[in-house]
Formats: C-alpha cells, structure tokens, sequence
C-alpha cells in the first residue's frame, strides 16, 4: 500500500488541496468523455446490413 501511495504521491488521508488542484489543472477532470452517438435513423438502417437479414428480405419480396 505504501508504494502505491507514494507513487500516486498521496497519503493515507488523500490528496492535499493544493495537489488536487494542480492535477485538475493538469489533467481535467475526472469525467469520462462524452461519445457522439450516431443518428437514430442510421442506427435503424444498420440493422439491414445484417447478410441474414439481406436474405430474409429478398426471400419475401421486398
């Protein structure tokens, strides 16, 4: 445990506030980056590219 602190370079108690800020400023903050989703309607056209689906679709007659 001791060398996992002192490479994060932090104590039991945690991070002083000082440090805490210094690495928000030096690595943002802790918040996973927001992905772009792709459009609904792209989302629903993807589905037919299944080759099953394909063939399904041919097989009716659409």
């Amino acid at each position: 445990m001791s060398v996992v602190l002192k490479n994060l370079d932090a104590t039991p108690a945690g991070l002083s506030r000082t440090e805490t800020e210094a690495r928000r400023r030096r690595y943002g903050l802790n918040q996973p980056l927001a992905r772009r989703r792709r459009p609904l309607w792209l989302q629903f056209l993807t589905r037919f590219l299944n080759p099953l689906v394909l063939i399904l679709l041919f097989a009716s007659g659409l």
